[in-house]
């Protein structure tokens, strides 16, 4: 059975140490904050799949809070922790010390970030007015060229219209 929440505040992790059968946990997207305690979570051997992705965890400089690499949290890619800015360790490639500086990749002039999931807005209003500019000229040529086809559009027309009006008088 699949059940799905969007929660805000603390995650109750405490409460996961007795759902020792879980397999799949999909906490992503869910404004949780607070430290996340991986140790926990490790006790959970049969997870296969952990997403936190796009809350507000943080770790705090001890282990509790440092994403692992070993176990079953080795199987998990850095897709599974992104949106968490405070978490750090291997699998993110985000150093734990607290001397060090966030690591970012350089900036790069020919490369552009990749928006993830989204759509890019200014291509799409290209694409669109291009599809709407081209379907207006060809149906114009169409219309032009067969004397058949454009007395018949016009007919339709003209019956959408008078349906319209009729509709409209009797409302």
């Amino acid at each position: 059975m699949n059940m799905y929440y969007t929660m805000n505040g603390s995650f109750p992790i405490q409460e996961l140490k007795n759902l020792k059968n879980l397999i799949f946990l999909d906490i992503s997207g869910n404004n949780f904050d607070g430290t996340l305690s991986f140790k926990e979570l490790s006790n959970l051997k049969n997870l296969k799949t952990l997403d936190v992705s796009y809350n507000q965890f943080n770790s705090s400089l001890s282990a509790a809070g440092r994403v692992p690499n070993g176990a079953q949290f080795g199987t998990f890619d850095e897709n599974n922790y992104r949106g968490n800015p405070g978490l750090c360790g291997e699998p993110i490639h985000k150093s734990c010390k607290s001397d060090e500086a966030p690591q970012t990749p350089p900036p790069s002039a020919d490369v552009e970030e990749e928006d993830e999931g989204g759509i890019d807005m200014v291509w799409f209003y290209w694409s669109f007015s291009g599809a709407y500019v081209t379907i207006l000229l060809v149906l114009a040529a169409i219309l032009r060229i067969n004397r058949h086809w454009r007395m018949l559009w016009f007919y339709y027309v003209d019956v959408c219209i008078y349906s319209i009006s009729i509709w409209v008088c009797r409302n």
